[in-house]
């Protein structure tokens, strides 16, 4: 929520307002402030996946933060994982940053084809040298 922002982690108060959130993040029900919850980000990775799939191009890259990667693949696994025990499931599912993972979308159900998990700084200095 906006009101922690700029504000140190150990802080008391935003230690406790972090843990308010992890205990209702799957409260359909409940919000703190401005502050999104699973059945929000759910929505919106929805809609994000809608608007990919709509989209006439063999190749297009995602770049995200983990979270919303995370309900992204929720919604891509079959069946649907869109009950929040399952997209819960999925927090441990850890994303590095650099990494790349692929997946296709065909006869309406996506596929995942591998995770390539590399040190970003090694792949810009091949890249540019």
């Amino acid at each position: 929520p906006t009101e922690i922002w700029y504000t140190f982690e150990d802080d008391p108060g935003v230690k406790a307002t972090v843990d308010l959130l992890k205990k209702n993040f799957h409260n359909n029900d409940w919000r703190h402030s401005d502050e999104e919850n699973a059945s929000d980000l759910l929505r919106r990775a929805r809609q994000a996946l809608d608007y990919l799939e709509s989209l006439p191009y063999e190749t297009i890259a995602v770049v995200s933060h983990g979270a919303f990667l995370r309900a992204l693949f929720s919604l891509m696994l079959p069946p649907h994982y869109t009950r929040w025990v399952d997209f819960a499931a999925l927090q441990n599912f850890a994303l590095e940053n650099g990494q790349i993972v692929e997946w296709s979308y065909g006869n309406k159900k996506w596929k995942l084809h591998g995770m390539l998990r590399f040190k970003i700084k090694n792949f810009l200095h091949r890249l540019l040298h």
